[in-house]
Order: C-alpha cells, then sequence, then structure tokens
C-alpha cells in the first residue's frame, strides 16, 4: 500500500492472516507476520504502529489451543467479528459500530464475573473505529490535482 493508511486497513489483512492461522490453511506464523509487518510503517500514527505491533506479537499464540470459551464469549466474537463496519456511508458505519457495541454490551452483562469485563473489552477497538470516522484529520484533506 502506498502512503499512509489506518488502522481499519490493516485490521482487514490481520484478519485474513488470523483466519488462515485458526484454520490450519497454514501454519506458518512467522510469514503472516513478516507480511503484517510490512504495512506497519505505513500506519498514521504511532499508536496504530504500536497496536499492529503487539497484534503481530500475539499471531504465534494462536497456533496454540487455547482454553475453551464461555458461550457468551462466543457469541461475543462471532457477533464482533461477523459485523459489517466499512461498508456505507460514515454515518451507517456509525450506526452498525454503535449496534455492535450494544449486542456487546448485552451479552458482556449476562456473562458475568471477569469474562463480562473481557467481553466488555471487545469494544474498545470499536471505540477506535468510531475515533477514526468521527474525528477531524489534523491536516487539510488533499485537494484534486493542482496543476
Amino acid at each position: 500500500m502506498d502512503g499512509k493508511f489506518g488502522l481499519a486497513e490493516f485490521n482487514r489483512e490481520y484478519k485474513l492472516v488470523r483466519a488462515s492461522l485458526r484454520s490450519g490453511d497454514t501454519s506458518n506464523s512467522e510469514a503472516g507476520q513478516q507480511q503484517l509487518r510490512f504495512l506497519v510503517p505505513g500506519l498514521s500514527t504511532d499508536h496504530d504502529r504500536k497496536v499492529a505491533e503487539d497484534l503481530i506479537a500475539d499471531l504465534p499464540a494462536l497456533l496454540v489451543d487455547p482454553p475453551p470459551r464461555s458461550p457468551e464469549m462466543t457469541e461475543a466474537l462471532h457477533v464482533l467479528n461477523t459485523a459489517d463496519l466499512e461498508s456505507g456511508t460514515v454515518e451507517q458505519q456509525l450506526v452498525a459500530i454503535d449496534r455492535t457495541r450494544k449486542q456487546i454490551w448485552a451479552i458482556a452483562d449476562r456473562a458475568g464475573g471477569q469474562d463480562s469485563a473481557n467481553i466488555s473489552g471487545l469494544t474498545r477497538m470499536l471505540e477506535r473505529r468510531e475515533d477514526s470516522l468521527t474525528e477531524p484529520w489534523p491536516w487539510p484533506e488533499a485537494t484534486a490535482d493542482p496543476t
């Protein structure tokens, strides 16, 4: 990818690599990590680069059998992973984010205990996505061809 881009674009690529590892299509987490590290310098902010590096570092853990998830965590992850948060207008994306957040919070309320906190924590990514849609860029938008 040329130029700067946001965490949402990186996240799409990350999800593809993660799905490939989880499904067993590949077991080479190092290759996936290299592929994703290539994208990190193009991220727009230091924060986004840090988040991306943390996600990349955690990829090998996907090859280790995780402890069993609660039914509520499974449901919340399904809601998060199947939500279409990138289609439509900005307003439509914000509605999708809000709807997904409320669904996850409702699931967290049913879960109770530490699982509730872990499920609620899944909404942090939604907050970041919402911020990227609502906060103005710190620089003027590029204009059409100046020539």
